[in-house]
């Protein structure tokens, strides 16, 4: 009687097979997680900032014109007239009024309390992920600013009809990616640092390398 012989994979080839698909896991899946959460941050920088500009425009159909308006002397009066004159158009989820926070239906926030006062312009604090962590700026958190003075206006944004934006440090017509990606890195978790231009100049999608840790 004439046996036949039966083909299978060992033990041994077995485990190496599977050691092999762990390790080429190991690698991928983290960066397939961080293009996930990039994905998610950029449509919500991109919804903001539209949704944003858009309730600009309205208030100013409507006769508020950021034109005439005055810079508030403190951040109380800055949500006061957030919350008169911008809520309207955003809306909101619900509301922080001890820390001047609102909260989208989207799960982010803006947070008027607190921020560095540049001359004529607010800076304000958008966090893609509200108050959830990591909570770090660059990373979930964004600098935005409202900009008061048609003087500051030309200087943050290059043009006086130009009232919110990305919030930049020192940041002109010629300023090169590697002054960006310089700045980014430097000073990563600072206002100063230039991400959050940055990305509005790629159109909110994070260019390869972005140090958002």
């Amino acid at each position: 009687m004439k046996l036949k012989k039966i083909l299978a994979f060992t033990l041994a080839e077995v485990l190496i097979t599977m050691a092999i698909v762990g390790a080429i896991a190991a690698m991928t899946i983290p960066t397939l997680a961080e293009k996930r959460v990039q994905t998610e941050r950029t449509a919500k920088l991109r919804k903001f900032y539209s949704r944003m500009t858009n309730a600009v425009d309205l208030m100013t159909m409507n006769g508020k014109s950021f034109k005439f308006l005055s810079r508030p002397s403190n951040s109380t009066k800055l949500y006061n007239w957030y919350m008169a004159d911008l809520d309207r158009y955003m809306g909101h989820k619900y509301l922080d009024e001890d820390e001047q926070t609102i909260y989208f239906a989207d799960a982010s926030s803006l947070r008027l309390k607190g921020n560095l006062m540049i001359q004529g312009c607010w800076p304000v604090l958008y966090d893609t992920n509200g108050a959830k962590l990591p909570n770090t700026v660059n990373s979930d958190q964004y600098y935005f600013v409202f900009c008061f003075s048609p003087t500051n206006r030309r200087e943050v944004f290059g043009h006086e009809d130009i009232f919110f934006g990305a919030y930049a440090y020192n940041v002109t017509g010629t300023t090169s990616d590697e002054d960006f990606i310089s700045s980014c890195k430097r000073e990563a978790t600072s206002q100063k640092a230039k991400c959050t231009k940055w990305l509005q100049n790629n159109n909110w999608e994070y260019p390869p390398g972005y140090p958002f840790r």
